[in-house]
């Protein structure tokens, strides 16, 4: 674990970058999964990479220090905290601060008043907007404060999808925002797709001889688990006899569940709630279906793995999503909060399209090629680089 008054300045000629990403926390959850591949592939291509982290969970806290990344935990609050982390930045005299998820892009702007030099960027990976509408006064005045901040305190910023690019644009006024997606684990995918399927429904008590569909989401109110159910309802009254894995775990569990209960769907879906990673992975590979039904995405990291895995998609025309599945060549895409449509679409997927035909080499080598994650770290590296010479240049005419 890190400890702020022990870091030691790297020997620069062994990094060209000294990085220090900022996140929230370290749940086990796409964008800190998306992270942990960035940081991996930026510490092998030779740059110094750090992370502070501003509050629990820790659960993938080994898995950072394994691949090279040192931790630190920072949990001051929110004022204190940006006071412990320009700190930080200061002690590893970090030449890019780079937050990801909006509370993390706050505090960094925030602290940038406290340690002038590095570059600094924030990630945004979601629709924050759309889940918290800025209808109040109070969430107005937030979202002015958030402009100030994201304006006045950040060099540049990045979207993991065009359609989170277009929304903070439009509620924060920032330009450009450069989109750079969320990076794959190619091996690590690669090794999963070759996972027994067989063997992998006996090890979660599913049947061999019925579809099996996965649902891998948060259970929170933006993916659209209840549309999901009232589609599962309607498929079940067409003879249509479907397994549906619902793999998360979030807030909604309970109410979930009593939907369950409420449209006689027991015995077609089980909740499996947080799986680990590897058994996530094999889950998807071994799926004949993964469905996303959200009512909005930012960018969803298992339909780019189920895709990745050869898994057709069904999912909301919506955001991220968008930028992921091709209609009719890698998945499906319905209007979003439509069960009817979205029950027809996952009969249609299961029943008429010849997706190993379909999901080919060749089908898939576009999105792999988008997102593996040497492409996507030289991107990153391609903007540290020109942010952190504007900053030099704009230090040296100050």
């Amino acid at each position: 674990m890190g400890d702020v008054g022990a870091v030691s300045r790297p020997s620069p000629w062994r990094q060209r970058h000294r990085i220090l990403f900022v996140i929230e926390s370290l749940g086990a959850a796409g964008a800190e999964y998306a992270l942990l591949t960035l940081g991996r592939e930026l510490h092998g291509r030779g740059h110094a990479v750090h992370v502070a982290v501003l509050a629990p969970p820790y659960d993938l806290c080994a898995d950072f220090e394994s691949a090279g990344l040192v931790v630190h935990r920072l949990e001051r609050g929110r004022a204190r905290g940006a006071a412990e982390l320009a700190r930080l930045t200061r002690a590893l005299d970090a030449t890019v601060v780079h937050a990801h998820l909006f509370w993390a892009g706050a505090l960094t702007a925030l602290s940038g008043s406290l340690a002038r030099g590095p570059a600094r960027i924030a990630t945004f990976h979601n629709l924050g907007y759309s889940s918290y509408p800025p209808v109040t006064l109070r969430r107005k005045l937030r979202r002015a404060g958030d402009r100030f901040a994201m304006r006045h305190g950040m060099d540049g910023w990045v979207a993991v999808s065009s359609a989170v690019a277009r929304h903070y644009g439009e509620h924060l006024g920032l330009t450009p925002i450069r989109v750079i997606p969320n990076p794959l684990d190619l091996p690590a995918l690669d090794r999963h797709a070759h996972t027994d399927p067989a063997g992998v429904r006996r090890r979660h008590g599913l049947p061999q001889d019925r579809p099996v569909i996965v649902c891998a989401a948060t259970l929170r109110p933006e993916k659209g688990h209840s549309v999901l159910l009232a589609a599962l309802a309607r498929l079940r009254a067409q003879g249509l006899k479907a397994v549906t894995v619902l793999a998360g775990h979030g807030p909604l569990r309970a109410p979930i569940e009593q939907q369950i209960a409420a449209l006689g769907l027991g015995p077609e879906v089980r909740l499996l709630g947080r799986l680990p990673r590897d058994a996530l992975l094999d889950l998807l590979g071994a799926a004949d279906l993964a469905v996303l039904s959200s009512l909005h995405e930012g960018l969803s990291m298992s339909a780019a793995e189920s895709i990745a895995l050869g898994t057709p998609v069904v999912a909301s025309k919506t955001g991220g999503l968008e930028d992921i599945v091709e209609e009719g060549s890698t998945g499906l895409l319905v209007r979003p909060g439509d069960p009817d449509a979205l029950a027809t679409a996952l009969a249609r997927a299961l029943i008429d399209a010849p997706w190993e035909q379909v999901l080919s080499p060749s089908v898939l080598a576009p999105l792999r090629d988008r997102l593996a994650s040497p492409a996507v770290a030289q991107a990153h590296e391609s903007l540290y680089t020109a942010l952190a010479r504007r900053r030099e240049l704009a230090t040296a005419r100050a």
